[in-house]
């Protein structure tokens, strides 16, 4: 995915499409907010373009150090500059992850 495509998507897509990177089992079409988990409960999809912690959830996912090192490259260039990296947004922290996982 490339940045005009991301800016392009809803935050309810976006927010689905990073769902979608960390496998979060039970998405529902067309839903952009509930899920359904392993116990076939509804489940609320977490707030990535605006929580933290659910970022560094999905973080995890990267896979590997080499993945890892092209996400901060990725999130250097949408921040500004590497130190600026340290307190990127939670957003900012979704489209480096989107784009770094979904390449073009």
């Amino acid at each position: 995915m490339t940045h005009d495509k991301w800016v392009k998507l809803t935050p309810e897509e976006q927010r689905v499409k990073v769902a979608e990177l960390c496998r979060l089992d039970g998405l529902v079409p067309g839903n952009s907010s509930w899920r359904i988990d392993e116990k076939g409960e509804a489940a609320y999809i977490p707030d990535y373009l605006n929580d933290l912690n659910a970022m560094h959830e999905a973080e995890m996912v990267i896979p590997d150090a080499f993945v890892r090192r092209r996400y901060y490259q990725v999130l250097d260039k949408i921040t500004g500059d590497q130190w600026n990296t340290i307190v990127a947004t939670a957003a900012q922290r979704a489209e480096a992850l989107v784009l770094t996982l979904e390449p073009e």
